[in-house]
């Protein structure tokens, strides 16, 4: 297995459509790895103990990297968002002091929003790819798109929650929100296919993907006051919820707008030297494009 964590020195670049983004990252790692499947060589003559090995087959890559984000409307934060809710593949490309490392067909399966509170508005992406290989430092193809002038990195310093149109902002000391899309690779082997395998680059690659189910969810958590204790160990499998998080500047928030028309929740007790309530929740209603749903402000 071939893992590389790269952080300040590296760049990441996302090619899509012959178009090139340079993508902010705060961190960013990367893998893939072979199945080898062993086999006995032992005789009524010879009693090897060791056995034998057979490699022919690559798993899909692994990738993840955390994205800070920006006020300016700059197109590869969009970039980014586009393909997490459309999961349309892209291809990856790592540029460190020394090498190039590209990931191709990459598909992004999970993103995760990072809220807390007087800290960097951030989006951890993770996904899988087809093939993970170094490249010679030739440059990196597509046509490069503008970035922002100035860049604002956002705080998530203003956050408003209302489920039911209930405001529940205050004392909110948590949120999340993640989007995960559910996929599995096709069948990608073969006996002749795997007979022909020499070495990694005739080893067999997954090449396409179906997607099985997508989730929108997270969790939100508030201290408890005598005002808004009435969710306390309560549910609901049919209501709203709009959650807006950023920084106000110049007296327009800057951030994300999470407008869900239909979701369900459960809400749970905390008990210790503050009382707590939890409420998990996730999207119910599939009429309405995620698009539509998650907004960069």
């Amino acid at each position: 297995m071939s893992t590389f964590n790269f952080k300040k020195e590296s760049s990441l670049y996302i090619v899509y459509n012959n178009l090139q983004y340079n993508i902010d990252i705060e961190d960013i790692s990367f893998s893939q790895t072979f199945t080898e499947n062993s086999y006995s060589v032992k005789t009524l003559h010879n009693q090897n103990m060791f056995e034998a090995s057979n490699i022919s087959k690559a798993n899909p890559a692994n990738f993840s990297f955390v994205m800070p984000v920006l006020k300016e409307g700059d197109a590869s934060v969009q970039v980014v968002l586009d393909r997490l809710l459309d999961y349309i593949t892209v291809d990856l490309y790592i540029s460190t002091e020394e090498s190039v490392f590209k990931v191709e067909n990459a598909v992004f399966t999970n993103g995760s929003f990072s809220m807390t509170k007087g800290k960097l508005l951030t989006i951890e992406v993770s996904g899988e790819g087809s093939k993970l290989s170094k490249l010679p430092s030739s440059g990196i193809p597509g046509t490069p798109q503008p970035r922002a002038t100035t860049k604002t990195f956002l705080q998530a310093i203003e956050q408003t929650v209302e489920i039911s149109e209930e405001d529940l902002s205050s004392c909110v000391y948590k949120l999340s929100v993640e989007l995960q899309n559910d996929i599995s690779w096709n069948a990608y082997t073969t006996v002749d296919k795997g007979i022909e395998a020499i070495d990694n680059a005739s080893s067999m690659y997954p090449t396409n993907f179906t997607v099985q189910k997508r989730v929108l969810s997270g969790n939100i958590g508030q201290y408890i006051t005598d005002t808004n204790s009435s969710t306390v160990q309560n549910w609901n499998k049919n209501t709203s919820l709009r959650i807006k998080v950023g920084q106000n500047i110049g007296g327009t928030l800057y951030g994300f707008d999470f407008n869900i028309p239909t979701c369900s929740f459960t809400n749970r007790l905390n008990v210790g030297s503050l009382f707590t309530q939890e409420f998990d929740w996730r999207l119910t209603d599939n009429s309405t494009a995620l698009s539509s749903i998650i907004n960069k402000l």
